[in-house]
């Protein structure tokens, strides 16, 4: 009886051990400079500055890595400053109409964003 115990608490203690956590994972995982307001939409548009693969796996690519920020905080709305975001694909009804005067940009949903330090 007392083997048996012994297995089975080392198997908890093996099963504890043995699970990976992964703690890297920041909350504003993309880093981002804000261009300013994109002229066919209307909303802001931003250039991810690293983790541009990441990007195009969540969103899709874009031209020179520029995208139309929906959603971007009002606060964040300033022409040239860094900011760190996370963001999602947007839905169907979150992108709004554009014209084409210029390159059709993707567009991202921000889910929260701040000021780089």
């Amino acid at each position: 009886m007392k083997t048996v115990q012994v297995i089975v608490i080392f198997t908890i203690v093996l099963g504890f051990i043995s699970c990976e956590r992964n703690y890297t994972d920041p909350i504003f995982p993309f880093k981002a400079t804000v261009l300013g307001r994109n002229i066919d939409c209307g909303l802001y548009q931003i250039q991810f500055i690293d983790d541009i693969e990441e990007v195009i796996k969540l969103a899709g690519s874009s031209p020179q890595n520029i995208y139309i920020a929906e959603n971007l905080p009002d606060s964040l709305e300033l022409e040239g400053i860094k900011i760190i975001l996370n963001i999602r694909n947007p839905l169907g009804s979150e992108i709004g109409p554009c014209l084409t005067f210029g390159p059709s940009l993707t567009w991202v949903h921000v889910l929260e964003a701040k000021k780089a330090d």
